[in-house]
């Protein structure tokens, strides 16, 4: 380095087409605004060039193996950052992949059934090649069961979904693909299964809410009726969880549809219970004890602010 130069940035190039290992140093601007640089083949012709930028300059060595010449580009840049490809090339070699189809496996069922077998195809996406594969569930092991056709690419994965002894809800978990060779991509692949355990008995409204204003003793016994729909003349039973003494609801059995009827008394409520549950439950042909959940609030404001309401 020359001393007398200062803190320059420099470019020191080697000239691989002799024999020997001659070095050739080359200075470029001397306020150290190039500070960043990459090589790539831009060009396709099978050897790197050489991509360095300052603020506002890209300077390019196309033959930098051989040779200090370069062309500059006036452009603003980050002065940091830059990337090359040969963009144009004939793109990456063609490794393994695995692929599935479908990727997304949804059921719906009511509790105690079972569903029918649904099939997923496992394949080779790219070459062809036959993959040995294995298969696990996530979060899935209690609900669903899968079956493979063959250990290797391609292969079907038959799903089968049960919602025994399940309750109402929606339920995900993963199918998983792990390929037993390296060298594959996509590699595990995840393939998603939801099952939507319909509810027996739904209600309306879907829930109940209590609004006291001015919140001020004594508050006023309110009750609100509820009407429970579901399978004519099935039967139910009706309770609040935790049976607490300020909350009822009657009657508390019955065959559907059937309206009943929930009382608040908000004095004898202690102070931190604001929400509760009405629990439906009924026997169906496939289970016993299916618990349905209808939420129940109370809110006692101290102020209210009027807003107007905008509609298009």
């Amino acid at each position: 380095m020359r001393q007398e130069l200062g803190p320059r940035a420099r470019l020191v190039l080697r000239d691989n087409q002799n024999d020997t290992l001659n070095f050739t140093e080359q200075l470029l601007d001397g306020d150290n605004e190039y500070q960043g640089g990459d090589a790539g083949d831009i060009d396709a012709d099978g050897r790197d060039e050489l991509v360095l930028i300052r603020n506002n300059r890209i300077r390019i060595y196309a033959s930098p193996e051989s040779s200090q010449t370069y062309q500059e580009i006036l452009r603003n840049t980050n002065r940091k950052m830059v990337k090359l490809g040969n963009v144009d090339a004939a793109g990456l070699a063609q490794f393994p992949a695995l692929a599935a189809s479908p990727l997304i496996l949804r059921q719906s069922l009511q509790i105690g059934q079972q569903s029918s077998a649904q099939v997923i195809t496992v394949q080779e996406e790219a070459t062809g090649a036959e993959i040995p594969f294995s298969v696990t569930t996530q979060g899935a092991e209690g609900w669903a069961t899968v079956v493979q056709s063959s250990s290797v690419t391609s292969a079907t994965l038959s799903v089968t979904f049960s919602a025994v002894d399940l309750q109402p809800g929606e339920y995900r978990g993963r199918i998983i693909v792990d390929a037993q060779r390296a060298g594959v991509r996509n590699d595990p692949l995840g393939i998603d299964l939801v099952l939507t355990v319909e509810q027996v008995v739904t209600s309306d409204p879907v829930s109940v809410d209590f609004v006291y204003f001015p919140c001020e003793d004594p508050l006023s016994i309110q009750s609100q009726s509820v009407t429970l729909q579901g399978q004519s003349g099935l039967d139910y039973s009706a309770r609040i969880d935790g049976a607490p003494s300020w909350i009822t609801v009657a009657p508390e059995a019955g065959s559907l549809p059937e309206d009943v009827t929930i009382t608040v008394d908000p004095n004898l409520r202690p102070a931190d219970v604001n929400h509760v549950d009405l629990l439906v439950t009924v026997d169906t042909s496939t289970v016993e004890g299916v618990i349905n959940r209808v939420p129940i609030s109370l809110f006692c404001a101290a102020d209210r602010i009027l807003a107007p309401i905008i509609s298009k």
